[in-house]
């Protein structure tokens, strides 16, 4: 099976632990990179922008802007496509590296500590990391655009869990107009069971079935009765 490949962009100012970091990197026995370095952070922030790398090697002291500096301009720069960034740092700076965790770096690693497999893990987890955290803003919108189009829909819509065991399928979720058709308010619905809207002519049989629907992911095809809550069928 082929192994995962990456971009990598290394920024620092230090010929030797450019090369370094690189030719551990080219080591790494898990993956395989394309690696682009540059000396300069304000170069480094353009080539980032170029390049799209998907994780970053960062030293903290430049001659023209520090790591910290670099990191809140990539922030403003990449926004929401913020690539993973690790601050290289010597001995004795664990409060800058304590900072650029704060500013967005995932991880900081000891220069003069730094071997080839916590060099190797921390790349590996730290873009995995920005993948989950991307995965998951991506479910964050799809979950708001479905909230908005159920909410403005022109129909009665209600979620539930589908859970079929007693009491069955509880509600999480009800938009306005269910809320004017049944006149009960998101509170008083939300956490019950669909035994909430039905009453004496309601058909058990069906609604047993639309739970076993609802659980077992199928669409229901079906009719039932239903109250308002001031008991209007």
């Amino acid at each position: 099976m082929a192994k995962p490949h990456y971009k990598v962009l290394i920024v620092d100012d230090s010929p030797d632990d450019r090369a370094v970091c690189k030719r551990r990197l080219q080591r790494d026995p898990d993956r395989t990179y394309t690696i682009w370095e540059e000396e300069l952070s304000r170069k480094g922030l353009v080539t980032s922008q170029l390049v799209q790398p998907e994780c970053i090697l960062l030293d903290y002291r430049f001659p023209d802007i520090d790591g910290l500096q670099f990191l809140k301009q990539l922030q403003v720069l990449a926004g929401e496509q913020m690539p993973a960034v690790i601050m290289l740092t010597g001995a004795g700076h664990e409060g800058v590296a304590t900072e650029a965790m704060k500013q967005g770096a995932l991880e900081y690693l000891v220069k003069d500590a730094l071997v080839p497999e916590h060099l190797w893990q921390a790349v590996g987890n730290a873009i995995e990391s920005v993948k989950m955290r991307r995965m998951l803003t991506a479910k964050r919108r799809e979950a708001d655009h479905l909230y908005a189009a159920v909410q403005q829909a022109t129909d009665a819509i209600m979620i539930t869990t589908a859970a079929l065991e007693p009491p069955g399928p509880r509600i999480t979720f009800v938009n306005s107009d269910f809320t004017n058709l049944t006149r009960y308010t998101a509170e008083e619905v939300l956490g019950k069971t669909l035994h909430l809207l039905y009453g004496p002519h309601t058909d058990s049989a069906v609604l047993d079935r639309l739970c076993a629907d609802l659980s077992a992911g199928r669409v229901f095809h079906g009719e039932l009765i239903t109250y308002r809550k001031d008991g209007v069928r």
